[in-house]
């Protein structure tokens, strides 16, 4: 029966990271904290603010999001994925963390629309988004590119709203700055972004360099 019961409380908690993330970059998933390339101060300071976020994580009684942002390819989502990973395998008390790609989780809940017993459903994703222990939501800003305006939907910031205003726990990866986050979506979808962040703030400027360039 103990076996049993501990079994259901993995499946809650620590297993949901690989059950149910959504990673549509394979090439991600192998990413931690000792695979993370520093080449500069800039990426030195990021691994640092990563890491001591990731440590603050750990007790559920910490409640700011970290959010991360700069152009692409710089290593924003390797470090995300890196902290759930650190949560995920040491925290003494199990968590349950999730990383889902915004602009994916989007796709799919659009597809479930024809079948009502999916497990994308909208429904069932916002529970699933919203009672997690930890959660990154990576490349914010992904699901609005293909808008002739680069505005979010109604219908994507009713869903993040619905999902950030419930959570005090969330990692936020994006390609967007301030002013450009605040021209895509709700002020007030913005707000609950932003929610304690001083301090857990990571940003990529031009110094870091895409670490996905090859040269030819």
């Amino acid at each position: 029966m103990i076996k049993y019961t501990n079994q259901i409380k993995k499946r809650r908690t620590s297993k949901v990271l690989a059950k149910d993330s959504i990673i549509t970059d394979s090439g991600l998933k192998d990413a931690t904290f000792d695979n993370f390339e520093v080449d500069n101060d800039e990426q030195k300071q990021a691994l640092h603010i990563a890491k001591q976020s990731a440590y603050q994580y750990l007790n559920k009684d910490n409640q700011f999001n970290t959010l991360l942002t700069g152009a692409p390819g710089r290593g924003k989502s390797h470090l995300a994925l890196s902290m759930l990973k650190a949560v995920n395998n040491t925290s003494e008390k199990p968590q349950s963390c999730l990383f889902v790609s915004v602009d994916e989780l989007f796709r799919r809940i659009k597809d479930s629309f024809n079948y009502s017993d999916n497990k994308y459903s909208e429904g069932n994703m916002v529970r699933l988004l919203t009672n997690v222990d930890l959660l990154v939501l990576d490349d914010l800003g992904s699901e609005a590119s293909m808008n002739r305006d680069k505005s979010a939907s109604d219908f994507v910031q009713k869903i993040l709203f619905g999902i950030l205003n419930a959570r005090s726990r969330t990692i936020i990866t994006t390609n967007l700055n301030a002013m450009e986050l605040e021209a895509m979506y709700n002020p007030k979808l913005v707000s609950r972004m932003e929610k304690g962040v001083q301090g857990h703030l990571i940003k990529f400027t031009e110094r870091t360099k895409d670490k996905r360039l090859v040269d030819f």
